[in-house]
């Protein structure tokens, strides 16, 4: 009777530890949760701040100064010539909005670098995330398995001594 008592008390330590364990995972999680918000603001700040959402001024995602040139190519000419009032020849023309151009894009490659690596940052936080979930998903699951199988064996440990009680009272009454 002694040495289950003990058994009975080690199960219910090793469930304690376990709680613990989820807690601290838990705790990991929130904070990895805030650097991906974190993230996600700067991201956003950044967007906002550059006007990045339009992309007749702004690069794509590795694309070269020419390409993006030849893509806008229509937005810096007509900017090339607002507010001149002296004539100009093509070819002074399409230089002026090529330097707009790339002022354009020097001014924002690093930062577009910069969102880039982010982004991917954030990416890798939100993988990390759903497998952090996966794994807390399955080891809730473990854990439900476990007090069920000491539930049930409990409740035959129970049923077993209620059974031996019954036998001793029958006995008594002899």
């Amino acid at each position: 009777g002694k040495q289950r008592r003990e058994e009975d008390e080690d199960d219910d330590i090793d469930i304690d530890e376990e709680e613990e364990d989820d807690e601290a995972e838990e705790n990991s999680e929130v904070s990895q949760e805030k650097t991906a918000a974190e993230v996600a603001a700067e991201v956003g700040k950044l967007r906002e701040q550059l006007q990045l959402g339009d992309e007749t001024k702004t690069p794509l995602p590795r694309e070269p100064l020419r390409d993006f040139f030849k893509r806008t190519v229509d937005v810096w000419v007509r900017l090339a010539l607002e507010g001149k009032t002296e004539r100009m020849s093509g070819k002074e023309v399409r230089r002026e909005a090529f330097k707009m151009a790339q002022d354009r894009f020097n001014e924002l490659w690093p930062i577009l670098r910069q969102l880039d690596e982010l982004e991917e940052e954030q990416k890798m936080f939100e993988e990390m995330q759903s497998q952090e979930k996966e794994k807390l998903r399955e080891k809730l699951k473990a854990k439900v398995k476990k007090r069920k199988a000491h539930m049930t064996k409990m409740s035959k440990k129970a049923a077993k001594a209620k059974e031996k009680q019954g036998e001793a009272e029958d006995s008594d009454s002899d």
